[in-house]
């Protein structure tokens, strides 16, 4: 998990319409359609989590992200999903690789295009804050399991190994663990 409450550009009315509703991403993306889907209808969502959302709304919420992403298409739906529910609450898509303006006020540590991003700014598209990658712990297991190396250096074997355990922990740990970051975040930067 990355956050931030700085970006390198601005977000405006007319930039922020130019993302993508959910319906026109599912419509476009070309990969892991099931899983997007799959995500959006099976994460349970709690009165509590419509009830943060709700608190804060209008509320314009930036995406970027990209369809062959696993971190991204075990997270986007879960925000799309709140969306939906929560009047006054809009989400917008980007394509981290070909609105690399978006995707540049959102860098972390300056210069790794990490995503998912999820933006979150007001109605009148002030930044309270932005949220990027996955859940802490998610961070932390997949770095003991790197060991310091690039995935490209993990034996074939390890990776399919990894694959399993990790879409096992999003759908029973991190996709809510990343939620309850985000929530937290929403109840720190809210407008007093």
């Amino acid at each position: 998990m990355k956050t931030g409450t700085g970006v390198t550009g601005t977000m405006d009315a007319n930039t922020f319409g130019s993302g993508k509703t959910w319906a026109e991403y599912m419509q476009s993306i070309t990969r892991h359609q099931e899983q997007f889907d799959r995500v959006y209808k099976s994460f349970l969502v709690t009165d509590e989590d419509v009830a943060t959302f709700r608190s804060l709304a209008p509320l314009n919420i930036v995406a970027v992200g990209e369809d062959w992403c696993p971190d991204v298409f075990n997270s986007l739906g879960v925000i799309a999903q709140l969306a939906d529910l929560v009047p006054g609450v809009e989400l917008r898509i980007f394509e981290r690789d070909t609105r690399t303006d978006i995707m540049d006020m959102f860098l972390t540590d300056g210069t790794k295009k990490r995503i998912p991003v999820f933006a979150f700014y007001n109605a009148h598209f002030r930044l309270l804050f932005w949220w990027a990658g996955r859940c802490k712990e998610g961070d932390e297991w997949v770095a003991a399991f790197r060991n310091g190396r690039t995935f490209d250096e993990i034996p074939e074997i390890d990776k399919a190994r990894f694959r399993v355990e990790f879409d096992h922990r999003y759908d029973t740990i991190y996709r809510r663990a990343g939620l309850e970051e985000i929530k937290a975040l929403l109840r720190e930067h809210a407008p007093r």
